[in-house]
């Protein structure tokens, strides 16, 4: 995915905490990586240098028209219960464990949750996708809002 678009969405506690797939796919893997669990927002996002790679997290990798997606689960402070749709390693996680995965799962169905806020970051390859031009640092999104737009398709 390198030299792609991603756009990274903080769930605060008051936020909504389930995650929707921005546009259908086939679930191919799932790579949950154990980590440390620091609290995520603007403080120690600017505090902590590489945040979300040290955080525990769930990388899941979908296969789409346009191409491979990666929707990437951020586990946080007092929120280390990622939950998925489907049967994988609980969180916490305690190692490293891909899981591949055959499932289908269409624009808008839920494929996680977590039990309080934390963050989601999703990941398109190069030229595939335009993000929405209204989403900036701080916009507050809603379920169901335009993400992006796929480059000769539709919205995600």
């Amino acid at each position: 995915m390198q030299g792609g678009n991603f756009c990274t969405i903080y769930l605060a506690p008051s936020d909504y905490h389930r995650v929707h797939l921005p546009y259908r796919g086939e679930l191919t893997t799932s790579l949950a990586v154990p980590g440390a669990l620091f609290s995520v927002n603007g403080t120690t996002e600017n505090a902590i240098e590489g945040l979300f790679c040290r955080n525990e997290r769930l990388v899941c990798r979908f296969t789409t028209e346009f191409g491979p997606m990666l929707v990437i689960l951020v586990g946080a402070m007092i929120v280390a219960s990622i939950e998925t749709d489907w049967l994988g390693p609980a969180s916490p996680y305690t190692s490293e464990e891909l899981t591949r995965h055959q499932l289908s799962y269409e624009t808008g169905d839920e494929i996680g949750r977590f039990l309080l806020g934390s963050t989601v970051i999703c990941c398109f390859p190069k030229g595939a996708v335009t993000l929405n031009p209204d989403w900036r640092t701080g916009t507050q999104v809603r379920m169901g809002e335009g993400m992006a737009t796929l480059n000769g398709a539709g919205t995600t």
